[in-house]
């Protein structure tokens, strides 16, 4: 031993050192005690890293009394360099263990050997003695606060994990300080990066996974700094009193890798022992195996490359050894549910290797059922013990439920987002500079607010949303949009939905048609909205400026670098004459295809190699945004279809190209089936869109549509647009970017095409009677959008060109068209502020008297037939089954052939030929009239004195201009006639639901009666019902026409069907068969549903966020943490 006066010169020293460092209490506050230190490194082909962790272990201020190394069959420079730091005293011993040794075991033979070896008595401790704490009781005065015997301990080091000069001895200074601490943990930075967050103590998710508590790349300001209570801790600098470690019997065997520390702390924790993590004492971490650096040999695994299976099945293994009693089944249902969940997200992420190492793992980890028995041996002795802790309060520190639900739904947002996963995400607690040495100074960063708050995008669309609300301040309010184009929107998402899935539409007569793809955006458009249908209308309506302007801005970033040409574009196509018109006539359709019709071009224009290389994932992406534009404006796919074909002629010549182009094609025809199908049996509803078919321009000309004028309402006068088209024309002269321009030309002449086809075209669809004409607002659309790009194109380089150039003619005539490029945003932005007039407005849904609503409600769920006087003095009448009419009613509304009989009832009602028209319109349902008067209206309307005339109607109120009247004989949806005609006598019979817009359905019994008798349904003849009697099917029949004026019997009446009913009582079921539509919606969610997986961004590796600046190689060594590759440096004990 060396003398008394050496002991307290050396103390000096490191007193001074500690104060400096570690803490800033006297030394005499505690009780010191005397330590003796065992530091066990384990190694395995870690040549890269052992010279670091050497050279800081040679570093240390306070050094261990023993360093036992451990090399576990390396096969690269380790063992070289390990038997290197022996022969110079820095490891006292040296053990070498099959390469299969897991770490646990490693540890344990090291610590047997040493034990052998002073049993042996052939080597002794160092002299002078290498620890600090022998001479720390020099401090001590009085003899009494020093404990009797020496505290025992095990420092443990992985050969990729480098302690700082002082983490020993801040580690035993943290146990001085609290004597009832038998396990500490250092806090882990990284490798590279030394100011990165590692670990700070760790705990365990439910689901087995290991919770830090840790942002990403989180920076170390000491904002977790200080001695707490964990779960547990890493085995990298993990610091174990040696009693406790014999206690527990080491590490698990079972698991030799993954989740050891976990495992062994947890079991620490039960039986009563404490575990904290001592901040103060930094380890340098590189978490080889975790990131692959290393191949995994640790227990003979079966895919030893594969450490995220490896880790996942050590995991499952110990979560299953850590339930008892009856929580164990379903901790392991829990854990296989995860399991199947994760396989099937990876999956979803385009990762089927880790999604069969997900699943592997949970096979792996419950085959091993003795490696399981004897782990929960262990568990179970541990929890024996005369302090041992109940489980429900270790519980207690496992991770919060919350965690890892969040932690999913981050990774389902970045996955979504295909967010870069190399970027770096800042912890909510760094707001200062990563320079350490800044630390400390004021924090000059702009909040994120701020830098927000001052971009052009936000003042953009601030701007514009103000404009639009001050253009559309009288639609704001209380009420539901309508007019026009618009029919109001139903309550809720669930109401569009249940429109969409149904098989049979309670509208007019009653219609088997195939609902419109475009329902299920605006759903889940409404679902976003908290659930209301009205909100996504009005969204799409009167924010429609703001965001086609925040759109365009968007898909043009990276294409054009001049900001203030970005700002125009989007200003001007945010109010193009289509924009204006779609909102104040109540297209939606046209609505949501301008929002959406910037992000399309630009996935196009990236499809087809402009910008970037296509990829698959680009074409799926791109058909589903084709699918969604075109279910609101189907004539969009037509475009999309042509330029697709010219692109594959003139552009893409490669065959891979043009087989991308196909399927980004026929893909979105495949996504809004059997609504696609319909059109191609219709082919007039390709050039409409959804509402109804008016107001437009009978006058409109094929120079108002290249002038970018739709006609309809709401359009903007023609001279705006002018300088948009010459500003087009000029952009084919100026060089530069001819190519980009010609590409927006021809996707303009596309649109102008089409637009010109539709002011001229007139279609003629099954539901309305009289041809109607197509509105050219989205192809004009299109086409003005095509020209704001090519002059947006122009505007990017037309500064650098005319500074370049001498002064010329060039540079006044520039001058004059920016002068007429502002006139067209700045024109149509007054006249936005001045206010949008059209037939939209805001008001109530309910277009019936509150008693007749009601009674539609009733179980008999009679109709109300609605008449309206048209400016032409003609009568047009609309027939509701439901209370009040929705939008998407028109567009599935049947074939008008199927009305023809109510047509020929309600002239004879409105002519007051007096025959048996009000018997027959109360057998279709019908038990109100109201008639709305457009011109004529109050007493002495000639139409009103016919309906108060005719016999079995009577009048029952007016109100507000309306007048309402009621069929006398029964009107019920279903009737029992009891005669071979229909006339007096007949029942009512009571529906099995009354909701109004549900599928008609009847259960009941009738009772018997005479001969001859027939059951009457008003529901339009199809296939598809099914009756039966008695359980016995049957097939109706269509009603019967009405007679003709020579007497003779009409022909049939297919908005009818009856079936003969027999004489004694009868069970009467009645449905409808929707098993085919739900076929077809099974079949389409199964092509959404793939089709949105191919789209989403595949998941990415899992990225190193401590990674090397410099190449991976197995020969290459990086002795000092944090710097590249100095020589190594052993300091002689």
């Amino acid at each position: 031993m060396a003398s008394d006066d050496a002991r307290v010169d050396d103390l000096e020293t490191i007193t001074e050192d500690l104060d400096a460092h570690f803490f800033a209490e006297d030394l005499d506050e505690f009780a010191l005690r005397e330590h003796v230190v065992t530091t066990v490194l384990v190694s395995h082909d870690g040549a890269r890293w052992l010279p670091a962790v050497l050279t800081a272990l040679s570093r240390s201020t306070l050094r261990p009394d023993w360093v036992i190394g451990v090399d576990t069959g390396s096969v690269d420079d380790t063992q070289v360099l390990m038997r290197a730091a022996a022969d110079t005293g820095l490891i006292d011993l040296l053990v070498e263990l099959p390469r299969d040794t897991g770490f646990g075991t490693a540890v344990a033979r090291g610590i047997e050997a040493e034990g052998e070896l002073l049993a042996d008595g052939s080597h002794g401790p160092h002299e002078p003695p290498r620890y600090g704490a022998h001479e720390l009781v020099a401090t001590v005065e009085d003899p009494a606060d020093l404990l009797d015997a020496p505290v025992a301990w095990i420092w443990l080091l992985h050969d990729d994990s480098a302690p700082d000069p002082a983490a020993l001895a801040s580690l035993l200074l943290a146990a001085d300080r609290d004597h009832t601490v038998e396990i500490l943990g250092s806090k882990l930075r990284g490798w590279r990066n030394e100011s990165m967050l590692v670990e700070c103590g760790v705990t365990v998710a439910r689901s087995g996974n290991r919770v830090t508590g840790l942002e990403r790349r989180e920076l170390d300001q000491g904002q977790h700094d200080g001695v707490r209570d964990v779960l547990a801790v890493s085995t990298a600098g993990m610091l174990v009193r040696r009693d406790v470690w014999d206690a527990l019997g080491g590490f698990d065997p079972a698991l030799p890798m993954f989740r050891d520390d976990i495992d062994f702390c947890w079991r620490a924790r039960r039986a009563g022992y404490r575990v904290v993590v001592a901040t103060d004492a930094v380890v340098h971490h590189r978490e080889a195996a975790t990131h692959s650096r290393r191949v995994v040999d640790a227990g003979s695994p079966k895919h030893p490359e594969r450490p995220r299976r490896l880790d996942r099945s050590a995991a499952i293994h110990l979560m299953r050894a850590h339930s008892s009693g009856l929580r164990r089944p379903f901790v392991t249902t829990r854990l296989l549910v995860g399991t199947i969940v994760r396989a099937i997200g990876l999956l979803l992420g385009k990762a089927p290797d880790q999604a069969r190492d997900e699943w592997g793992a949970f096979r792996d980890a419950v085959r091993d059922r003795a490696a399981l028995r004897s782990s929960r041996a262990r568990v179970d002795s541990a929890g024996r013990g005369p302090a041992s802790v109940s489980d429900s309060d270790v519980r207690t520190l496992l991770a919060h439920r919350g965690v890892q639900a969040r932690h999913a739904l981050e990774s389902v947002a970045d996955l979504v987002a295909g967010r870069d996963s190399v970027e770096v995400r800042r912890s909510v607690l760094d707001s200062t500079p990563d320079d350490p040495s800044a630390w400390l100074g004021d924090d000059h960063h702009v909040s994120r607010l701020r830098r927000w708050a001052a971009q052009p995008a936000t003042l953009l669309v601030c701007g514009l949303v103000l404009v639009a609300l001050i253009g559309a301040r009288s639609l704001l309010g209380a009420g539901e949009l309508l007019g026009g184009a618009l029919v109001p929107a139903p309550a809720g998402a669930a109401d569009l939905w249940a429109a969409y899935t149904s098989a049979w539409h309670e509208v007019g007569a009653g219609s088997a048609a195939d609902a419109p793809a475009w329902l299920i955006p605006l759903a889940l458009l409404a679902a976003l909205l908290r659930g209301s249908a009205s909100s996504a209308v009005d969204v799409l309506l009167l924010l429609l400026v703001p965001m086609a302007g925040l759109t365009s801005y968007l898909a043009l970033r990276g294409v054009v670098v001049v900001r203030w040409a970005r700002i125009w574009a989007a200003v001007t196509y945010a109010t193009l004459p289509a924009v204006t018109g779609a909102i104040s006539g109540g297209r939606i359709g046209t609505a949501a295809a301008i929002v959406l019709l910037p992000w399309l071009a630009r996935s196009c224009a990236r499809l087809v190699g402009i910008g970037r290389a296509p990829t698959w994932r680009r074409v799926f992406g791109t058909s589903l945004l084709l699918a969604v534009v075109a279910s609101f404006t189907p004539v969009l796919w037509l475009a999309a279809a042509l330029l697709a074909l010219i692109a594959s002629v003139t552009y893409v010549r490669d065959a891979k190209g043009r087989v991308r182009l196909l399927l980004t094609v026929l893909v979105p025809v495949a996504l809004l089936m059997p609504w696609s199908l319909r059109i191609i049996r219709e082919p007039a509803l390709l050039w409409l869109e959804p509402g109804l078919t008016g107001p437009t321009d009978a006058h409109l000309t094929a120079l108002d549509v290249a002038l970018l004028r739709p006609g309809g309402v709401g359009s903007t006068p023609l001279w705006l647009g002018f300088g948009i088209v010459l500003a087009g024309l000029v952009a084919l002269a100026v060089p530069g970017r001819r190519r980009p321009v010609a590409a927006a030309w021809v996707v303009g002449l596309c649109g102008l095409m089409i637009g010109v086809v539709e002011s001229v075209l007139r279609v003629t669809v099954s539901a309305i009677p009289d041809p109607v004409a197509p509105w050219p607002g989205v192809a004009t659309a299109l086409w003005g959008g095509a020209l704001i790009l090519a002059a947006t194109l122009t505007m990017d380089r037309l500064p650098r060109l005319l500074a370049i150039s001498n002064f010329t003619w060039r540079q006044p005539a520039a001058g004059m068209l920016l002068i007429l490029l502002a006139l067209a945003p700045l024109g149509s932005l007054a006249l936005v502020v001045i206010g949008i007039d059209g037939p939209l407005t805001r008001g109530s849904r309910d277009v019936l008297p509150a008693f007749v609503a009601a009674d539609m409600r009733g179980l008999q769920r009679p109709r109300a037939l609605v008449l309206s006087r048209l400016t032409d003095h003609r009568l047009a009448y609309d027939l509701l089954s439901a209370p009040e009419p929705a939008l998407g009613d028109l567009d599935v509304a049947g074939p008008q052939w199927v009305t023809t009989e109510i047509d020929l009832l309600v002239a004879r009602l409105a002519g007051g030929v007096g025959a048996d028209e009000i018997t027959m319109l109360a057998a279709h349902g019908i038990r109100y009239v109201v008639l709305t008067r457009v011109d004529v209206g109050g007493e002495g309307d000639p139409l009103v004195d016919t309906l108060d005339g005719q016999r079995g109607v009577r009048r029952l109120a007016s109100r507000g201009g309306d007048a309402v009247w009621q069929l006398s004989p029964v009107s019920s949806r279903a009737q029992v006639s009891a005669s071979a005609s229909v006339g007096r006598g007949s029942a009512p019979v009571r529906m099995a639901v009354e909701e109004p817009r549900v599928t008609t359905s009847i259960d009941t019994t009738v009772t018997a009666g005479p001969a001859g008798r027939r059951l009457i349904l008003a529901e339009a003849s199809n296939g598809r019902w099914l009756w039966s009697i008695n359980g016995i099917s049957v097939t109706p029949q269509a009603g019967v026409g009405v007679e003709s004026e020579g007497g003779v019997e009409g022909g049939l009446d297919p908005s009818v069907q009856h079936v003969a009913l027999p004489d004694e009582s009868a069970r009467v079921v009645v449905t409808f068969d929707g098993t085919s539509r739900r076929r077809w919606l099974w079949a389409q969610a199964a092509v959404i549903i793939g089709v949105v997986i191919l789209a989403l961004p595949s998941r990415r590796r899992e990225i190193d966020d401590d990674a090397d600046e410099v190449p991976e190689s197995g020969a290459e060594r990086e002795p000092v943490v944090g710097n590249p590759s100095p020589p190594i440096e052993v300091v002689q004990p």
